[in-house]
């Protein structure tokens, strides 16, 4: 997996325009790749992470669990690995709730221990809120955007017991919550671009370099 030669210079940018020192070198490869597929350069300000996510969702991916998002615009940008949408499943929604509600519903039941990748839908958030107890080894990046229900519902993330990957306010999307799982994918590879808290030349971590 070779960067493209304009992704090592974008990496070069942002490594001249934000500070990720304050952050472990792994979460400093979900935060650059976030950035660089958002331009949002302040998204660490607003950026959290559960004690145990990083762990939890490497594991995840190295056991080639599965990647369950929200809609099938945030599976598609998930790359080096298949991604399900929930929404492609065959799901009952009740009359108060959205099909997003009850598609991540649905897989919450089909795949309790897997990846769990939202950036567009509160309410397959919300989902899986609701499903925590039986999710429990199942990691979360759950990133909505929208300016009705997603910050409120990443704040129940943060009160829930489960693994995440989250950030405060309206914004989010299906382009940040998939780079953020492709941050993982490429970790998992070897391929990185963080070292000692700095952005560097892209190296592969079993070479030690």
């Amino acid at each position: 997996m070779i960067p493209h030669p304009i992704e090592v210079e974008s990496f070069g940018i942002i490594s001249e325009l934000v500070d990720l020192s304050g952050f472990s070198d792994l979460e400093a490869e979900v935060l650059a790749r976030v950035i660089h597929s958002t331009t949002d350069l302040d998204y660490p300000k607003r950026s959290l992470f559960s004690s145990g996510f990083l762990a939890r969702a490497l594991d995840l991916v190295k056991a080639g669990s599965p990647i369950i998002t929200d809609v099938a615009m945030t599976a598609a940008g998930i790359t080096g690995r298949r991604a399900i949408s929930a929404l492609s499943l065959e799901y009952d929604a009740a009359e108060n709730e959205t099909n997003s509600f009850a598609s991540m519903r649905t897989a919450a039941e089909k795949y309790p221990t897997a990846l769990f990748v939202i950036g567009c839908s509160p309410t397959s958030l919300e989902a899986i809120i609701a499903a925590e107890d039986s999710i429990t080894g199942s990691a979360v990046i759950g990133i909505p955007v929208g300016f009705v229900g997603a910050a409120e519902a990443k704040r129940r993330l943060v009160d829930t017991s489960l693994e995440y990957f989250t950030n405060v306010g309206l914004t989010g999307g299906s382009a940040a919550a998939a780079a953020a799982a492709n941050a993982l994918i490429r970790i998992d590879s070897g391929h990185r671009y963080i070292m000692k808290g700095r952005i560097v030349e892209p190296y592969h971590a079993d070479l030690g370099q």
